[in-house]
């Protein structure tokens, strides 16, 4: 005997001897092969002649049995399951009793107590108006005809709830083939219906959306074609394999023709051969990524001519941002150009000038300086006189002349020097002209201060230029001051650098005339110079691609400002 049921069999065996009441037991046996057989075992009492009981059984093979009622059980359990899940329930109605036996998943989709029998007419009335007349049809040609139904209803619980069932239903028939019952499943599909109608109002509302938003594209289209076509500038469009798609009415007056000529790749021809290579590279390089497309070209006139335009062009994005398209522009710039070349032309034809005009002064100059000289050593042998007096002026008017002519020359030099960028230690050139300042005048009690790690992007010889004067011109301006302060520093972050001091100042109202060429805001008898050192500042600075402003309040001092790019590269 199975270990797992010798217990109870010994305990079942011990209840019957004890009451002498028939008895049936179940229980597991092993048989030679070494496997478990279920058995049935019954036994009977009976009394013999002396009165002593004996019990006469029997024991079946009940295994098959037992399998299959496992079998059944199983599926039994896995029907059960699958009709909660489906939400499906079967039902059967007797058309004798006119009554519906309701399996418990078929109950709880009604909002039915479990196993309830309502009335065919009770089922009826719970039936939605709508679909009452093919639920009656449906029944009656199952009951008249045999025929088998598979429909959806709406119906509304005893709870006032609204559900959507697909009922499928079949005949029963006797023997002698009358139809006596009819028997199928429903199945709640409320969801479904629900997700449908849902799903029927979206496509509704899109389609509203997608013809509205047709209808704003098309406007869309109508109105840039209206702008493009209207504009003074040539305006065009290209696929992303840059083929033109559409040019407007200022291409064609430029270049000629008429749509669809230039489409395709064919406008490339309108272009300087000798630009084309370049415009190339710069579409491969833009077109992957979708950045600016852009550069400058020459286009061929209708009138054979080439006219210089700047073009730049932008991608068109769908919403999952992939490029569309690209929408470009020229702007004709031969005049500017023309116009650039020939301000180009005429500043270096008057740095020249003034070059050769310095240099050319040079000379005479020395030959006054040197006659004066001469002039002093015969004069020494007079005593008195006005003689003197009248030597010392001209050896003064000399001198003054030598340092215009030597500013001059400082200024043509910052105009023509090539320039050569590199990583410029402004602390460090600060340092070293204030600490040169102060060797020179050692008896001037100045405190100065210097912001450590400032450096721009700039060409080192221009930033010399620019230091000398700014921290020069600080150093004489100061020189009447009693504690005397000067201060260079700045930003990096911002790449915006000063030099500040606490001297005289100067009227805010003549600001303008600071950085012109021989402009003073002080008498020479006040501060010396030739009014040529912020001039060359403001010179050095533009040509570094930098700015230069001042700000000041009279007998408080100055702060001259200056941006340059910072030596990172950072914007």
């Amino acid at each position: 005997m199975h270990p797992a049921d010798a217990q109870a069999m010994v305990q079942r065996i011990a209840e019957g001897l004890r009451t002498g009441l028939e008895l049936q037991h179940e229980h597991r046996l092993r048989y030679r092969d070494g496997s478990y057989r279920w058995q049935l075992l019954r036994a009977v009492p009976a009394r013999e002649k002396g009165g002593e009981l004996s019990w006469f059984g029997t024991a079946t093979d009940i295994d098959a049995l037992k399998q299959a009622q496992d079998r059944l059980r199983a599926q039994a359990e896995q029907l059960h399951m699958a009709g909660r899940l489906t939400r499906m329930g079967h039902w059967r109605a007797d058309l004798a009793t006119q009554r519906l036996t309701l399996s418990e998943e078929a109950a709880t989709a009604l909002d039915l107590p479990p196993h309830a029998e309502p009335t065919l007419q009770e089922m009826f009335a719970m039936v939605a108006p709508g679909s009452l007349p093919k639920a009656l049809h449906a029944v009656n040609g199952c009951v008249d005809e045999g025929l088998p139904f598979d429909l959806e209803l709406e119906l509304v619980t005893g709870t006032g709830r609204r559900v959507w069932l697909r009922s499928v239903g079949e005949p029963v028939h006797d023997a002698a083939g009358k139809v006596v019952a009819i028997q199928g499943a429903h199945q709640d599909i409320t969801l479904r219906v629900l997700m449908m109608e849902e799903i029927r109002r979206l496509n509704a509302s899109l389609e509203e959306r997608i013809a509205e938003r047709t209808s704003q594209l098309v406007r869309q289209e109508a109105l840039f074609r209206t702008l493009a076509e209207q504009a003074p500038l040539p305006f065009w469009t290209v696929d992303p394999k840059g083929r033109i798609t559409f040019l407007s009415r200022a291409w064609y007056e430029l270049a000629g023709g008429a749509p669809p000529k230039w489409h395709g790749h064919e406008w490339t021809e309108a272009i300087h051969p000798d630009d084309r290579a370049v415009m190339q590279r710069a579409w491969e390089r833009c077109a992957p990524t979708g950045e600016p497309f852009t550069g400058t070209r020459r286009i061929r006139a209708r009138d054979g001519t080439y006219h210089t335009t700047t073009y730049r062009a932008v991608p068109v994005r769908d919403e999952r941002g992939e490029i569309l398209f690209w929408v470009g522009v020229d702007a004709d710039i031969t005049d500017l150009v023309a116009n650039q070349e020939a301000l180009r032309l005429a500043n270096k034809q008057l740095e020249s000038f003034s070059y050769s005009v310095s240099h050319d002064l040079q000379s005479p100059l020395q030959r006054v300086s040197s006659y004066a000289a001469l002039l002093q050593q015969e004069l020494e042998q007079v005593p008195g006189g006005r003689g003197h007096h009248y030597l010392a002026r001209i050896q003064a008017n000399a001198q003054e002349m030598a340092h215009l002519i030597e500013g001059l020359l400082a200024l043509a030099h910052v105009s023509e020097v090539e320039i050569i960028r590199s990583v410029v230690n402004v602390s460090d050139l600060a340092t070293d002209i204030l600490q040169r300042l102060q060797a020179d005048e050692p008896q001037r009690q100045v405190s100065w201060r210097v912001d450590p790690g400032l450096a721009v992007l700039g060409d080192a010889r221009l930033m010399r230029s620019v230091l000398e004067n700014l921290i020069g011109n600080a150093w004489k301006f100061t020189s009447r001051t009693a504690q005397a302060r000067i201060a260079v520093g700045g930003s990096k972050e911002r790449g915006e650098y000063f030099v500040r001091d606490n001297g005289c100042g100067f009227d805010m109202a003549y600001a303008d005339r600071l950085f012109g060429t021989f402009q003073r805001l002080h008498a020479a008898d006040e501060f010396p110079g030739t009014g040529i050192g912020l001039a060359t500042v403001a010179r050095a600075i533009v040509r570094q691609g930098g700015r230069v402003w001042a700000q000041s309040v009279p007998g408080e001092g100055a702060t001259f400002c200056f941006t340059l790019p910072r030596a990172d590269g950072a914007a």
